[in-house]
């Protein structure tokens, strides 16, 4: 049981170490993962994402690691991309090696070197903005729908929602029952800009979520991002979709993990599967 590294532009994770199997979810660049097992070919491995996600990942995506190269990189200042450049998508991580006032000179866990303006990134030190997530949720209208995505090039319902988070400096969980435990129980009636709605056919089993923006209308990833309602009035009204409705949550600051605490976390429960 050891450390690795995604080295591709981004990894997908399946449910069996097949690539007919179904996807599951993907990691971006730099994140690291906590190998469980490997089958015996060696071309696969059975592995532990950051939030607990447990899958098979190619052995060809990653680049090992050690505890002692880890627990280096886990003390050391980290920056997430804001933006997508060339190779490199938004979501990716990576350690800063040297910053001046404009830009900052990152590092991959594979010793790939990458300059980048600091507006390409996201601030290190973050304050919950909803207002801005539903900005920046809009600017993804018509990417397409990926089951298991996460980045640009497609996204779930809680990838998407998983990546706006990330853009602001907090990890969510992958799942979007596990986003609906977080957070403060609010009335449909009273939901504001940023708040997240939660739905499902059977009852305590959500299966989507949204990010409500204001008068009713929600921006979601199904088929592709778009905007629907939930107000008859509104010209994306989808009557369905509302009689799904489950649970709407408001999170605080104080209920969100920041990329550091979610990297502690990770560590410490992959420590835990050590020693057992």
């Amino acid at each position: 049981m050891s450390y690795s590294f995604v080295k591709l532009k981004i990894a997908n994770v399946r449910t069996e170490p097949s690539h007919r199997a179904e996807l599951d979810t993907q990691i971006l660049r730099g994140w690291p993962v906590y190998i469980i097992s490997t089958n015996e070919k060696g071309d696969w491995h059975q592995i532990i994402t950051v939030g607990g996600i447990k899958g098979y990942i190619e052995s060809g995506a990653l680049v090992a690691s050690n505890e002692e190269e880890f627990a280096m990189w886990l003390a050391a200042p980290k920056q997430v991309l804001a933006q997508t450049c060339g190779h490199y998508l938004s979501g990716s991580l990576a350690i800063i090696r040297n910053a001046s006032q404009q830009f900052t000179e990152l590092i991959f866990p594979d010793r790939v070197f990458l300059e980048l303006e600091k507006p390409n990134l996201v601030p290190l030190e973050t304050t919950y903005n909803p207002a801005e997530i539903v900005a920046q949720a809009q600017q993804y209208l018509g990417v397409q729908y990926l089951w298991g995505g996460i980045s640009e090039l497609g996204f779930d319902c809680s990838g998407f929602i998983q990546h706006l988070f990330l853009m602001q400096g907090f990890v969510l969980p992958r799942n979007s029952g596990q986003q609906a435990l977080i957070g403060k129980q609010v009335e449909l009636a009273d939901l504001q800009e940023g708040d997240l709605i939660f739905m499902g056919e059977l009852e305590n089993r959500i299966s989507h979520v949204v990010l409500y923006m204001n008068e009713g209308a929600y921006i979601h990833s199904s088929a592709q991002v778009s905007i629907n309602a939930i107000k008859p009035e509104h010209k994306a009204y989808d009557a369905k979709r509302k009689a799904l409705i489950q649970w709407t949550k408001r999170y605080h600051q104080s209920n969100l993990l920041t990329l550091t605490n979610a990297l502690e976390q990770f560590s410490t429960n992959t420590k835990a599967l050590n020693l057992s």
